[in-house]
Formats: C-alpha cells, sequence, structure tokens
C-alpha cells in the first residue's frame, strides 16, 4: 500500500508517526462506507458514533464528545454552519463529493480550535488542485436503493496543462421517507399519545430530503506551492423527524482562496495560506411557512508555517483568525528520542463577542453589550515504538509436532 500522510498534522506525518489515534477514510473503503450525513459515513470507524437525527442529520461523536468540542472542517478550514447548535441540524457537507475524510486527535487538534477537544474532523474534496494535473481525470458515481429508495450521484472531473489546474464537481440526492419495520414511536410513548391520532407505521414521516451541490475550482501550480480559488453552492430541503410537519430548508455558499509557498529557506521552510467567506442560510419551515431562520455569514482565514529542524525539534506555528473577531496563535513541535516521539501543542485565543443591543423580545438585555475573554489550551503526546518482531521457526521434538512462535527483539 502507498504511504498515507495526513494533511491536518501540519508536519504531513505519516499515519503510524502520529501519536494520536487517527483514522483516514479514502477511496474505496470511503465509498463503501459512504451514507447520506457525515456523522453516519464516520459512525462506524473506533471511538467514533453519531448525533443520529433521522437519516438527514447526523455529526460525528469522538470517545462521547460532540458539539463544538468536534470541530469539523472543509479543507482545513471551518464550516460556519449550525449543525453544532442541536442535533436536528445537518452539517453543510455532500459526502458525495468529499475525496477523503481525516479524523485527528491530540496536540495537533490545537491548530483548528482551542474547544475541539474530541478532535478534528477534516473533509477533503481538491476543489483548489494544489499539485500539478497533465491531461484531465474523473470520477461518476450513481446511487439508487436502500431503505429510504435514494437516487443519487455525482461527478468529478479535473484537468490540467501541468500549469493550470481546473476542478469541477456537481451532485444531486433524492429520496423518499425512510421505511421502517413496525412502528416510529416506542411502546411506552403511544401509551401516552392521544388515542385519537393515528400512529404511523412502516414508514419514518417526514424523513425525505432533496439536496444538489456543484463547485468549480482552479489554481496555479508551481514547482515551489500553488495559488487558487474556488466557489461552492450547496441547497439541502429535509424533513425533521420530531415532528411531522417541520423541514430545513438550508443553502451555504463559500468563496476560498488558498495558496503555499514550499523550500523557502533553512528558517521557515513552507508557508500556507487559506481563506474562506461563507454565506450560511438555513430556515425552518412549519407548514411550508418560514418559523425560524438562522443565518451566519462570515470569513475565516490562517496563515501556517513550518521551521527547519532545531535541534531535536520540527514543528509549525501559525495564526488563524474569524469574523467573530476571535484571533488565536499556535504552536505545534515534535521530537524524537531514540524510539520515543514527543509531540506538545499550544494556543492563545482572544476572542470578543459585541451585542448590536435592541432586542424585541428582552428589556434586561436590550442596550449594546460587549464581552471579551482569552483561552489558553496545552497538550502534551508521546509515541514508544516496538521494535520489529521477528519470526522464527523452531523445531519441537517427540511425537513430529513443530510450531512457529513469534519473539521480539530488544526492549518491549
Amino acid at each position: 500500500m502507498p504511504q498515507i500522510v495526513v494533511t491536518a498534522n501540519p508536519l504531513g506525518s505519516a499515519l503510524f508517526d502520529l501519536v494520536s489515534p487517527v483514522s483516514v477514510l479514502s477511496g474505496k473503503e470511503l465509498s463503501f462506507r459512504q451514507e447520506s450525513t457525515l456523522g453516519e459515513t464516520l459512525s462506524k470507524l473506533p471511538g467514533i458514533s453519531s448525533t443520529y437525527f433521522g437519516p438527514n442529520a447526523s455529526r460525528p461523536i469522538i470517545r462521547g464528545l460532540d458539539g463544538d468540542r468536534v470541530r469539523i472542517m472543509q479543507n482545513g478550514i471551518g464550516m460556519l454552519d449550525v449543525s453544532a447548535l442541536s442535533f436536528d441540524h445537518a452539517t453543510a457537507v455532500d459526502p458525495l463529493v468529499v475525496d477523503r475524510i481525516e479524523v485527528v486527535r491530540g496536540p495537533a487538534a490545537l491548530m483548528y480550535g482551542g474547544a475541539a477537544v474530541g478532535g478534528v474532523v477534516n473533509t477533503l474534496d481538491n476543489r483548489i488542485p494544489q499539485f500539478p494535473i497533465n491531461g484531465y481525470t474523473g470520477r461518476v458515481e450513481p446511487r439508487i436503493g436502500g431503505a429510504a429508495n435514494e437516487r443519487s450521484g455525482a461527478a468529478v472531473l479535473e484537468a490540467g496543462n501541468g500549469l493550470v489546474a481546473l476542478h469541477a464537481d456537481v451532485a444531486s440526492r433524492r429520496t423518499d421517507d425512510l421505511r421502517i419495520p413496525g412502528f416510529a414511536r416506542s411502546d411506552r410513548q403511544r401509551a401516552l399519545d392521544d388515542p385519537a391520532v393515528e400512529q404511523t407505521r412502516g414508514r419514518l414521516i417526514n424523513s425525505s430530503s432533496e439536496s444538489d451541490s456543484a463547485a468549480l475550482g482552479a489554481a496555479l501550480t508551481l514547482d515551489k506551492g500553488y495559488l487558487g480559488l474556488s466557489y461552492s453552492d450547496l441547497q439541502s430541503n429535509y424533513g425533521t423527524v420530531a415532528e411531522p410537519d417541520v423541514r430545513v430548508d438550508m443553502n451555504s455558499k463559500r468563496i476560498g482562496v488558498a495558496g503555499e509557498i514550499r523550500e523557502l529557506g533553512t528558517i521557515v521552510q513552507e508557508v500556507k495560506f487559506k481563506y474562506n467567506h461563507t454565506d450560511y442560510l438555513h430556515n425552518e419551515l412549519e407548514d411550508g411557512e418560514i418559523a425560524t431562520t438562522f443565518k451566519n455569514k462570515g470569513y475565516e482565514t490562517r496563515i501556517d508555517a513550518t521551521h527547519a529542524k532545531l535541534g531535536p525539534l520540527t514543528g509549525a506555528f501559525g495564526v488563524q483568525l474569524s469574523n467573530t473577531n476571535s484571533k488565536a496563535l499556535y504552536i505545534y513541535e515534535e521530537a524524537k528520542f531514540g524510539d520515543i516521539k514527543l509531540t506538545a501543542g499550544g494556543r492563545n485565543e482572544h476572542t470578543t463577542v459585541d451585542s448590536a443591543g435592541n432586542s424585541p423580545t428582552s428589556t434586561r438585555f436590550g442596550a449594546p453589550q460587549e464581552r471579551k475573554f482569552s483561552a489558553n489550551s496545552g497538550a502534551l503526546g508521546a509515541l514508544h515504538t516496538f521494535p520489529e518482531l521477528h519470526c522464527v521457526d523452531q523445531q519441537w521434538s517427540g511425537a513430529g509436532r513443530a510450531s512457529r512462535g513469534f519473539i521480539s527483539r530488544g526492549k518491549s
């Protein structure tokens, strides 16, 4: 198998060089595990479950932690959706067009958020190509069937001449109400319900969905770096299974700019820059009428740099800014001493939150207010690599028995 390098680690470490457990889904394995939501796609991995709120909304739970304790990113930048506020809010990412998903825990997670104590889920789609493309390549994936009568498909096309690389992808999904055995509600709940209301059976009412997405990206790819931009649009309309007449109409538009310069010099070796602007709109419809609206329009940008080896230390540092007036500095370092590898991460984050005041529903908090707070985070990790195991054949006398034993060389 080719070496798997985790991109969410600033030093691009190989999978088994990382201190904390790492899960990577790509290729055929991702296709076999792919579900309609990100949470269900990852739910079968060790240590990961799902906040399952019907077939349309679920986020990953990592070692019992969910919500804002698990940061979901797209190409290293936060989603800026509202999926962490409530379990019935879907993430603004469609697994159909994702090339790879990484789940990273430990000190490297501090690069992306001080609250991400559970870990980081990074989805990669190559909408801004980072390396030269000669000719064209792509994939098409149709899907049909299942308990929800799913009809979906995705197409990805990439082309380039070695200097300019282009990316385009489209995806569409349609599902009906999920077929289920028996009643949708439990025996205990049905006993509490109004007996005059007919109980649904065989279908999970209001679990259907419709979603469409498209994206375009282009990049100038050079020997020592790249510079590119992308635009994506995701629209989704899905039912919330708790109420038979409530649906969510979601739209997320993202503009991204990214660049990288490699092999800079003897002190700073590599610099990466990423910027994303997101325009997110989420309407909750009751009987077809808008009852609640969520809007989240903003940006997130980050600059990451790796430094040359300083004694036993190799590491990275950077800055992260977002529209909530949040500013953060971080550092990540690794050191190897024989068979032991040590890692450390640190983050300082300062946030200012302003209230515009004049709340129509509150007199107590009607005046404009401002809150400022700082958070400091740290993490340590250690990895001990045991010597390779060697197979030794041992012949046993008597009764013609033979066995094969395994012994290790050195300490274990």
